[in-house]
């Protein structure tokens, strides 16, 4: 029972590291689903949601952008001038702009031969373990 406890400290101490670090997701949406709420849609005030403000591109025109660059770049690395022609149903320059930003947040890299990829956070990946406070109490016993 003891490790137990030690491991969920240790789930929620890195939860918590990972969430300081994070600069790619909705720092509101990430509290909110930690405690088991259910979030269909960034809140639009955190420093990662005021920033992606700022390319004048709405979310629409975002989740766009990202999937196709996701889904085109899945066979492997492109030049940017041979990604940004498969983005379609949106104008180069705001394609253009979402790529820049997916590139200042990690979610795009390029690579030692100038290409783009896409790079999953390993913080995407985190198992929240505990949806909620009180299961959390339930687990270790208090």
């Amino acid at each position: 029972k003891k490790e137990k406890k030690k491991k969920i400290y240790t789930t929620r101490n890195e939860t918590i590291t990972n969430y300081e670090k994070r600069k790619a997701n909705c720092r509101s949406t990430i509290l909110l689903e930690y405690f088991g709420e259910e979030v269909n849609q960034r809140w639009g005030v955190c420093d990662f949601c005021l920033e992606r403000n700022k390319l004048e591109v709405n979310e629409m025109e975002f989740t766009l952008v990202n999937e196709q660059a996701k889904h085109a770049l899945a066979t492997g690395p492109l030049l940017i001038n041979e990604l940004v022609p498969l983005i379609q149903n949106i104008n180069a320059d705001k394609a253009l702009k979402v790529i820049q930003w997916m590139v200042e947040h990690k979610k795009l890299i390029y690579t030692k031969d100038n290409k783009l990829n896409y790079q999953e956070e390993i913080s995407d990946k985190i198992v929240w373990l505990f949806p909620s406070q009180s299961t959390y109490l339930d687990l270790i016993g208090s």
